[in-house]
């Protein structure tokens, strides 16, 4: 009896060790997904970029996990987007922006990886990388008609902290995208026209 008590405890003893060295592989990595319920865009954009910096080495051999970091941010970045802007765009006319680019978007020409297309197809018309690429092209139609020129506003603060973010994210993607993804993107967008006439509703 003595040595069946003496093995069950060294038992526990061995398995409390081997969850605690598994709930530490899982914070070192950065398997907990950052999700920015509460606070405000800009600590969400510091809690994304944090969390890149602090686990790039799993985010360069894990590029879902960084493409579902992307995702989030785009989430509170466009919410942050229809508040702040001076001309604000519908959420329809962003849908609609959105559905156009994926519509023209053939993903073989932007990722090396075909097991990453779809969801490189459903990140990069989001609105975070969208306006992160068309900042080299102000003159595009699009990029006028999501950016209408105005003052020094809370708004050039949320564009450029969507530049840094998207830098941070695209550090650690840039080994599975194709070397000339960002041109490709660009003159993609410049021939997305502007919700109206040309664009019209999908039935």
């Amino acid at each position: 009896m003595a040595g069946y008590l003496s093995w069950n405890s060294g038992s526990f003893i061995r398995f409390g060790l081997a969850v605690t060295l598994l709930l530490a592989f899982v914070s070192s990595h950065g398997a907990t997904p950052v999700k920015c319920s509460t606070g405000t865009w800009m600590t969400c954009a510091m809690q994304i970029e944090n969390e890149v910096v602090k686990n790039r080495d799993h985010y360069l051999k894990d590029p879902k996990a960084a493409l579902a970091l992307g995702a989030e941010w785009d989430r509170v970045f466009q919410a942050a987007y229809l508040r702040l802007a001076k001309q604000p765009r519908s959420e329809s006319d962003l849908a609609l922006v959105r559905l156009e680019i994926e519509d023209k978007l053939n993903p073989a020409n932007y990722v090396k990886d075909k097991a990453l297309e779809s969801l490189v197809k459903k990140y990069l018309p989001r609105l975070a990388p969208v306006l992160e690429v068309l900042a080299s092209a102000p003159v595009a139609a699009l990029a006028v008609f999501l950016t209408p020129s105005q003052v020094a506003s809370d708004l050039d603060i949320l564009l450029t902290t969507n530049k840094e973010v998207q830098a941070r994210l695209w550090d650690v993607l840039l080994p599975v995208m194709k070397p000339d993804w960002r041109k490709n993107y660009l003159e993609l967008l410049k021939t997305i026209p502007p919700p109206g006439p040309v664009m019209r509703p999908r039935t």
